[in-house]
């Protein structure tokens, strides 16, 4: 007994002086969607971990060196609904801050996303990545929303400016050659000052072998946003062009960029999407105002893509309309409800996507 108390204060005396933390969020609601692809409707109704905020369990930790502090976190997630669960898949990186910036290594999300780090998509709206077709990246290509082997830094600010560059040595495996394996950089530059924030934000993904691939175009992105606090409410703008070779923006909700002959799974006609070449374009137009102790959160969205690859050279257009509503019931504990609805228009055929959700958000 006297042994192990030992051994449990060494470890608590440990992670005292490492400042270990452990952390989470569970996330948890109840889901309904109609959609109609090709003439066909399908309706289906779920209960779903991650609506929200993805639930999640990690632990940090840093070390106070002095003039720089060292650290690290591992996150992984924690379905909800099911208690399936992944190692620390989601983050696991080596940090160091100090008055010269932050650096960190290893799994992270990409800066120009919204998991992990990114600092994009969150400027673009007050849902952020969450609620699904209700949310920022309803219409947006994300080509690469995490990477491993990754290296990133982030300048301190000055006057109100920050920069962020990262780049990955291998998104999936660092073979030990970078013509062989497939890379991802970005950069970002923000600005903030008396409730203005500002960014701009570029990627680009190279895949292995690229040498035989230099007369086709690498997947790129350029995106941008801008939102204001007026105090009784925030504005927000966003736009996104995209170079991709998938599917068209909407096609988690919409299918479009899939000819109606290769959707076999409407609940997930991407697993059998036929990879295109398309450019896309992206406004979203979104606000965050103080309603009944909560907040509601419109949004709307366009989109326009065009397919390079097909010889007819066909347009896709669509849109989205959502409302959000949040309520901090504490700190921790928020409920929230989302209603969204997305169309769009390929070859003379409208898929239409329709959702409602609602749920709750604890974290700890």
């Amino acid at each position: 007994t006297l042994i192990a108390v030992a051994a449990l204060s060494a470890m608590a005396a440990s992670a005292m002086a490492a400042s270990v933390t452990a952390y989470g969020t569970a996330d948890l609601g109840v889901l309904f969607t109609n959609q109609k692809v090709a003439g066909k409707t399908t309706r289906s109704t779920t209960m779903e971990s991650g609506l929200n905020s993805a639930s999640k369990f990690g632990l940090k930790g840093e070390e106070d060196l002095g003039s720089y502090k060292v650290g690290f976190n591992y996150e992984g997630e924690i379905k909800a609904d099911s208690g399936s669960s992944s190692l620390f898949q989601r983050l696991a990186i080596l940090k160091v801050n100090g008055a010269f910036g932050a650096l960190q290594f290893g799994r992270m999300g990409a800066i120009t996303g919204g998991t992990n780090g990114g600092v994009m998509t969150s400027g673009m709206g007050g849902t952020g990545t969450s609620f699904k077709a209700g949310g920022t990246e309803a219409l947006m290509v994300t080509e690469t929303s995490r990477v491993n082997n990754g290296i990133q830094y982030k300048t301190p600010s000055f006057a109100g400016f920050t920069a962020t560059v990262q780049y990955s040595l291998g998104t999936a495996d660092d073979n030990g050659n970078l013509h062989n394996s497939d890379t991802f950089g970005a950069v970002t530059l923000q600005y903030s000052n008396n409730g203005l924030n500002v960014g701009v934000g570029f990627d680009q993904t190279k895949p292995a072998n690229r040498k035989s691939l230099r007369n086709t175009h690498q997947p790129r992105t350029i995106l941008g946003y801008v939102n204001y606090n007026f105090g009784v409410a925030t504005a927000y703008l966003g736009y996104q062009y995209n170079e991709h070779k998938f599917v068209a923006p909407g096609y988690k909700y919409t299918s479009l960029g899939v000819k109606a002959a290769e959707v076999t799974d409407t609940k997930d006609p991407t697993k059998n999407a036929e990879r295109t070449d398309y450019t896309s374009h992206v406004v979203t137009v979104a606000a965050k105002i103080p309603v009944a102790g909560g907040n509601l959160m419109p949004q709307v969205g366009y989109f326009k893509a065009e397919d390079k690859a097909d010889a007819a050279n066909d347009d896709i257009k669509g849109f989205n309309v959502a409302a959000t509503y949040t309520y901090a019931l504490s700190k921790r504990t928020t409920l929230w409800g989302s209603a969204a609805y997305v169309q769009g228009k390929q070859d003379n055929t409208k898929n239409k996507y329709t959702s409602l959700m609602a749920g709750m958000t604890h974290q700890f």
